[in-house]
Parts: C-alpha cells; structure tokens; sequence
C-alpha cells in the first residue's frame, strides 16, 4: 500500500507541476499579487515534496523522479540550442539573452553540483557530453554512483530551468506567450512525465496512463473550445476509441502496441495542414498527438516482449 502511495504521490506532484506551467504560461495577464503567488507556488511545491515529510519516498521513487529530471533536462537543452541556433539564422543576429541564460544557467547549476558532491574525473570532451547526454549516449564509462550524482544534478538543474522560464514569462512576457516558450515548456514535462511513468509502471503500465491522460487532456480541450455540439463530438470520437483500444491492449498488448505504431507514424504524415505552422508550433502538435500514441505503442510491445522472455525463463 505505501510503494502504491509512493507512486502515486510521484505522479501527483508531476501533474501538479504541468497543471502550475499551464497556468504560468497564462499568468502575464494577472495582476500583480496572483503573479507573485502562482511563481511562489511553483518553486515551492518542488522543496516541499524533496526536503518535507509528506514528500519523503524511498530511494527508488527518490531515482526515478529524479532520472526522469534528467531525461526532461536533455529535452530542454536540445530545443534552447535549436531555439537559439534557429532564431539567430533567421533574423542574422543573437536573440534575446534569456535564451542564453536558459541554457546556461542549468548547466552551470549542474556542473557545480556534480564536482560539490564528488563526481570524480571524466578525462576528455567528449566524457563531459556524457555527463550531460547520459542516456542520450550510451557509455559504460560511468558508474552507479556517478549515475546518481549525475541524476540529483540534472534534478536541480531542471528545476533551475523552470524556475527562471517561470518568473521571466510572469513578470516580463506581455501578450501572447509565444509558441517558442509553450516548447519550451511543456515538451520537456511531457518527457518527465512519460520517463517517471514508465519508472513507477514499467512501459505497458506507463503506456496506459499516458494514454488515458492525452484522452482526458484532449477531451477538456474540445469541450472548452466547442462546448457540447455536434462538432465536438465528432472530435472526440477518436479518442473514445483510443480508451477502448487501452482496455484491450491489457488483454492484447503486441496487437494493440502494433496498431498504435501504425497510428502513431501515420498521423505524422496526416495531419498535412500543420506543414503550414512555424516549426515550433509543429514540434508541439507532434509532441502532444502523434509521438505519445507511437511511443504507448512502443511501450506496450515491450511490455509484452518482456512477458515473453519472463514466460520463456519459467519454462526452463
């Protein structure tokens, strides 16, 4: 019951934080003291759950929260770099400095943090990219205790990116956010998300609530922006079927992880319109329809390969 609580709790706080982005990306449009309350409340909510009793779990869920940080740090980083490389291309001249700051600032945070706790030598250049892209790529060069320094690091330096992405679009963003900072923020929650899912529920369980979560996210989406029409429904029809394409796959999971592969790769080449969008924009869309539904399919495959070689071990 508590390892149950202890995962939930974990996918709580991770929803906790998507739902306080959401609203900080709205939050330019508030006065002043709500301003300072929605900022408090994002950077607060993070030392509460890590250093508070309510927040206290055990070591497992303490490594996976914060590996899925590092995998959502590498996201991030890899959208500033293009941000700012795509920007500078395009207008010939340096964008704004709180791109750098954005991608800097973390670095620097985790650096200092790994040689604080002891990291060790990593040798040449090409060693410190694997400080940073562990797991991005593969080395065998770096062991279990560097692994979790190189985690806890990538924990704070992620919460060092929300944290300034946070007070800059509060209090110094005025209209439209941008679609630039929607990437920036919601892309590398999503990969925090998918990662600590399948940390807690292993790839078919993370699979399914992922699932159901784009489900319910989708469905609040169009209720609001068409109210309960005939327009809406035919929108939420697909959907409805992908609720009942997760129930199956508990029975069915390579037929049902098949299949959504094929949806997954065929909506990228479906939804033809988006060609038009600004590529940020795009990166987004894709990252909230089709590349969830083709990495679900994914994971139910491994999950169900995982059960082959469990079952094949048995019988011997």
């Amino acid at each position: 019951m508590k390892n149950l609580f202890n995962k939930w709790q974990s996918i709580i706080k991770l929803f906790w934080f998507i739902g306080i982005s959401g609203f900080v990306l709205s939050g330019m449009y508030l006065p002043l003291l709500p301003k300072v309350i929605l900022v408090f409340a994002l950077l607060a909510t993070g030392i509460i759950f890590e250093f508070s009793e309510f927040g206290r779990r055990d070591e497992r869920q303490l490594q996976i929260s914060r590996s899925s940080s590092h995998a959502a740090y590498w996201v991030y980083t890899l959208l500033t770099a293009f941000v700012i490389f795509r920007e500078w291309n395009k207008n010939g001249n340096p964008p704004e400095i709180i791109y750098f700051v954005l991608l800097l600032a973390p670095l620097i945070a985790k650096t200092l943090t790994s040689i604080a706790l002891g990291y060790g030598s990593v040798g040449s250049a090409r060693n410190w990219l694997l400080v940073f892209f562990r797991g991005l790529i593969p080395s065998k060069m770096v062991d279990e205790r560097q692994k979790h320094i190189g985690d806890l690091s990538s924990h704070i330096a992620f919460y060092s990116f929300l944290s300034i992405a946070s007070v800059y679009i509060v209090f110094y963003k005025t209209g439209h956010v941008g679609e630039i900072w929607m990437l920036l923020m919601i892309v590398p929650l999503i990969a925090k998300t998918a990662a600590s899912l399948k940390g807690n529920f292993g790839p078919g369980g993370a699979a399914r609530i992922f699932l159901y979560g784009i489900c319910v996210f989708w469905f609040l989406f169009v209720i609001l922006s068409h109210g309960l029409s005939l327009s809406a429904l035919i929108e939420i029809i697909p959907f409805l079927i992908i609720v009942s394409l997760v129930f199956l796959s508990k029975k069915f999971p390579l037929l049902m992880g098949i299949f959504l592969v094929i949806v997954g790769v065929g909506l990228f080449f479906f939804f033809g319109g988006w060609k038009n969008f600004d590529v940020y924009t795009r990166l987004l869309m894709y990252s909230l329809i089709p590349l969830p539904l083709l990495l679900s399919g994914m994971g139910l495959f491994s999950e169900w390969m995982g059960k082959r070689v469990e079952k094949a071990a048995g019988s011997d």
